[in-house]
């Protein structure tokens, strides 16, 4: 993408898929390790102000939610909820983030997000665009105060070859 660096993290089984940031061009930023088993890429950004941590994760869609799984998403905001955008492709489904259900792993988030009082930053629009063209809501962004009170939400129109759309924050 023309004027952005791209972390990525490719998914190595399976051959397809992965996990991507982009980051405007000039904005100073490292890349950070993360020590859960869930699937995330970590950037630490460099604002003059402030740093923000970015944590973009990938969860495959389930209906069940296991204690190793739960537990990864405990600690994950345990270590990112201080200055943090926690956002990605959680294949979650809650009212808060737009969608008309919701699930085990979506009333978990709604929980940590309440229990270190972050603030989720969808507008309800769709992002997934499904095999019959509806978009689903299953892509979600989570922010602490700080950041949420000046934090956007908008899904970019170009798909870029994916089945998502683009969130811009």
């Amino acid at each position: 993408i023309d004027g952005y660096s791209i972390e990525r993290l490719d998914r190595e089984k399976g051959g397809r898929g992965g996990l991507a940031v982009c980051i405007r061009n000039g904005i100073s930023y490292s890349r950070l390790q993360h020590l859960t088993a869930l699937e995330a890429v970590v950037i630490r950004v460099k604002l003059q102000s402030k740093d923000i941590t970015v944590v973009n994760v990938y969860h495959r869609p389930r209906n069940t939610l296991d204690e190793e799984e739960e537990a990864a998403y405990r600690q994950l905001f345990r270590a990112f909820n201080r200055s943090a955008i926690i956002l990605g492709d959680f294949n979650a489904y809650h009212t808060i983030f737009g969608a008309d259900k919701s699930d085990a792993r979506g009333r978990l988030l709604e929980e940590l997000l309440d229990e270190y009082n972050m603030v989720a930053l969808n507008t309800g629009a769709g992002t997934h665009i499904k095999r019959d063209g509806d978009l689903s809501p299953i892509d979600i962004a989570m922010a602490t105060p700080n950041i949420a009170r000046s934090a956007g939400w908008a899904v970019h129109n170009d798909q870029l070859g994916s089945d998502h759309l683009p969130v811009i924050i």
